[in-house]
């Protein structure tokens, strides 16, 4: 009995495991797929050859029931398509595991072909599988839908910076732009990190500030971890929206969302949502957003 909950327990590391290196936005890499799919083969394989679990009758059953489970989840969750059924990484997760529990030897031509299998889906067959999915789930409607209930100037809300000081905003630049963002929220994350330069272009014109929201919650971390938020370079972006106020009046229902105010505090344009793999789109509607007559013909 002990060895099948062992078992069974290996079985359900998979879910987070693959979960981590294969799908999380903020995680997930070419490298994490690569070394995943490599797992799955070898765990795979020293599974089954493993004297430690031989008289366990019905083995296959232990081993691949959080797998099934978790490939099953996957197809329910996910429109299906062609590339989901075909290309998506958990089903080339399973399929490794299932190579490993069928492998002889692991020797320096088996281990070579692994590598070899795993590097070309890594860096080979998922950016394909990420290119056609975004043809389907990249919806320009949704980020441009003006679902804000905006009643108030930028003076009717206060911001705490990261020295605890309470204020109202200004600026004597032409434009504010506040890019709201959690740090639960993967899509904010990335926009950090890929917008940048681009906001550092613009800087003699706009103001630009990481506004916090925790979406009218308890915090998720602590005052002191947010305003030392390590993917900030520049602390002094970082904003807290004083009492969930702004998040609250205006009906904000997601993060992020980029908003352009004029000098005086009124709201010009906005849009929400980010998504790294349309990087250039959302480059060009901040351009648009701050210069309107001109939009890069990137």
């Amino acid at each position: 009995m002990k060895k099948k909950v062992i078992l069974l327990i290996l079985s359900l590391l998979y879910i987070p495991i693959w979960g981590l290196l294969l799908l999380d936005a903020t995680t997930a890499t070419d490298w994490s797929r690569f070394i995943a799919l490599i797992y799955a083969v070898i765990s795979g394989y020293y599974i089954h050859q493993a004297d430690f679990f031989k008289e366990i009758k019905r083995k296959s059953l232990y081993v691949y029931l959080f797998p099934c489970f978790y490939l099953g989840a996957f197809y329910v969750l996910t429109p299906l398509t062609y590339y989901n059924l075909l290309l998506n990484p958990i089903l080339w997760a399973f399929l490794g595991l299932t190579m490993g529990r069928y492998l002889n030897a692991l020797n320096p031509k088996s281990l070579f072909f692994i590598g070899l299998a795993g590097y070309f889906y890594a860096y080979h067959v998922h950016p394909t599988y990420e290119e056609l999915g975004t043809e389907t789930l990249f919806d320009v409607n949704a980020i441009e839908e003006k679902d804000l209930k905006w009643n108030y100037p930028l003076s009717n809300y206060q911001f705490e910076n990261h020295k605890k000081d309470t204020f109202q905003l200004s600026t004597h630049k032409p434009f504010i732009l506040l890019e709201t963002w959690n740090e639960q929220c993967p899509p904010c994350i990335a926009a950090m990190k890929s917008l940048q330069p681009l906001l550092d272009t613009l800087s003699s014109v706009v103001d630009h500030y990481y506004l916090y929201e925790n979406g009218g919650a308890k915090m998720y971390s602590t005052k002191h971890t947010l305003y030392n938020y390590e993917r900030i370079h520049d602390k002094t972006k970082i904003l807290m929206d004083v009492d969930n106020k702004l998040f609250v009046e205006t009906q904000m229902k997601s993060f992020p969302y980029f908003l352009l105010f004029d000098n005086k505090g009124n709201l010009i344009d906005y849009f929400k949502g980010y998504d790294e793999r349309h990087q250039d789109y959302f480059i060009n509607r901040i351009k648009k957003m701050v210069h309107p007559t001109h939009l890069d013909s990137e």
